[in-house]
Parts: structure tokens; C-alpha cells; sequence
């Protein structure tokens, strides 16, 4: 029964990575979903002419352009790659932490209502043996202060709560990856910014002859567009990371509550059976 539960469990943790990898896909996907973008380029001194005299010129053609492409251009090589570099990560360690704070990983319930049934039916050499199959943080937590009621409730109790605290360190260490690019992506926006106001503002300074539109076009674009594109980063980091904290603490309080549950009953269990 036990090996059918456990096939079970890696059946169904399987599809949902593959569930979520298939979601990232599609969401990096729209990145490259070409937009339709007119092509407004600037007026040459023949097309001026013929407007002066009335002739209409053809509306200016549409080109597919991805939305990637887009950006490409817009951002420049430098700050197109770092905020590539960050949405690359942040997609990572969206997948990675969507991962750590299923259920599953932390109180299964499969393993609660196997706890309760053997425990129930004073089957606790059963249900010591459930706990060392089972790899969850609830299982994991009830195995190293299982072995420690030998030397009494409190002792068992002081480490589970200190090996708990050290999983739950590494949990939300990594989850403060995701803080950090919510931090890190508007600065770089804003850094873009100054960088794109900078150059056409020395363009201005440099340049002798009567500027055109276009010409200031790049600078401006760059300093608009990592704005922009800081701002829908950190949006997105800033969101995941309170959704996920907040599932994170819910279910570590949970696992916590369970273990102090089961380590009772198992204590209560040795002192009934203690000669």
C-alpha cells in the first residue's frame, strides 16, 4: 500500500512539473507572438515636396515585428541582455519556489491521514516507518525528533523546532531571490532612463546642424522603455513573492502544528509501552 502511495505521489508531482514547465513555455511564448507595428519612418525632402504640392503619398506599410524584437530594439544590446538575464531568473525561481510550497513537499496528506490510521489502531512501528519512507518537511521534521523521545518530550521537541527553523531558512533564502529582482529591476529601469536621457541630451549638445525627431528617437525610446520594462519586472516579482510567502508561512505553520501532534502521541505511545 505504501509503495502504491508513493508511485502515486511521484505520478502526480511528475505532471505538475510538467504542467508548470508547459505554463512557462507558453508564457515565454508571448514574448515572441509578433505584434503588428507601422513602420513610421521620416518624411524625406521628395515626400515633403509632393505634400506641399497636394500629391498624397501611400500610407506608411505595416511591418510583424515580435514584441522581442521590439524590445531588442528599443533597449539597446546592453539593457536588453540584463533584463533578459533577470526575467530568465526570475522565471526560474518562480518555478523553483511555485514548486517548494506545494502541499505535497511540506504536509502531504497522504501522510496525515496514514499517521492518523496507524496511530489510531496502535500501529506505531507502522508509523515510524511511513515517516522514514516519506520525504516531506512534516516526515522529515518527525524524523529527527522521533528518535530523541529516549531522551524525553522536551529534548524531541527542541529538535524538531531547530531542524524546522533551518528548512525554513533555506525556504524563504531562496524565496528572497525573488525580492532581490523585484529590487534590482526598477533600479535598472531607472538607470536605463538616466542612460537614454543622457545620450540625447549629448546628442543635442554635439550636434550642429537642426535636429530631427528621429534622431532623438533612440535616447528617448531606451529611457521610456526600461522604465517600462523595470516596472512590469518588479510588478510581477513583487506579487509572486507576497502570494508565495504567504502560502510558505501558512503551510510551515501548518507542518509545525502536525509535528507537535504526532510527537506527543508517539511520547504518549512510549510511556504506555515503557516496562
Amino acid at each position: 500500500m505504501d509503495a502504491v502511495q508513493a508511485c502515486s505521489k511521484k505520478h502526480r508531482y511528475l505532471q505538475q512539473l510538467l504542467r508548470t514547465f508547459a505554463w512557462t513555455i507558453l508564457g515565454l511564448c508571448c514574448f515572441v507572438v509578433p505584434s503588428n507595428r507601422a513602420i513610421c519612418g521620416d518624411a524625406s525632402p521628395q515626400a515633403a515636396a509632393a505634400s506641399d504640392k497636394g500629391i498624397l503619398e501611400p500610407q506608411p506599410t505595416e511591418s510583424s515585428e515580435s514584441l522581442l524584437a521590439w524590445l531588442s530594439r528599443s533597449l539597446g544590446t546592453r539593457y536588453f541582455i540584463l533584463f533578459l538575464f533577470l526575467t530568465v531568473n526570475l522565471a526560474a525561481l518562480m518555478v523553483m519556489n511555485g514548486l517548494a510550497v506545494r502541499r505535497d513537499r511540506i504536509v502531504p496528506s497522504a501522510l496525515i491521514q496514514g499517521l492518523e490510521v496507524r496511530l489510531s489502531e496502535d500501529r506505531f512501528q507502522d508509523a515510524r516507518l511511513l515517516v522514514k519512507a516519506d520525504t516531506s518537511l512534516l516526515a522529515r521534521v518527525l524524523a529527527t525528533g522521533i528518535p530523541q523521545l529516549a531522551s524525553g518530550y522536551d529534548k524531541a521537541l527542541a529538535t524538531m523546532h531547530e531542524y524546522g527553523s533551518l528548512e525554513a531558512l533555506k525556504m524563504r533564502e531562496r524565496l528572497g531571490y525573488v525580492w532581490l529582482i523585484a529590487q534590482l529591476a526598477p533600479v535598472l529601469g531607472l538607470i536605463g532612463s538616466v542612460d537614454g536621457l543622457i545620450a540625447a541630451f549629448d546628442l543635442i549638445a554635439h550636434k550642429s546642424s537642426p535636429l530631427r525627431p528621429n534622431e532623438l528617437a533612440g535616447g528617448i525610446g531606451t529611457a521610456l522603455v526600461a522604465t517600462m520594462v523595470g516596472l512590469w519586472i518588479a510588478a510581477v516579482a513583487v506579487a509572486f513573492h507576497q502570494i508565495i510567502r504567504n502560502r510558505m508561512n501558512r503551510l510551515l505553520a501548518e507542518a509545525g502544528i502536525l509535528a507537535e501532534r504526532f510527537a506527543e502521541r508517539f511520547a504518549a505511545a512510549d510511556r504506555t509501552h515503557a516496562p
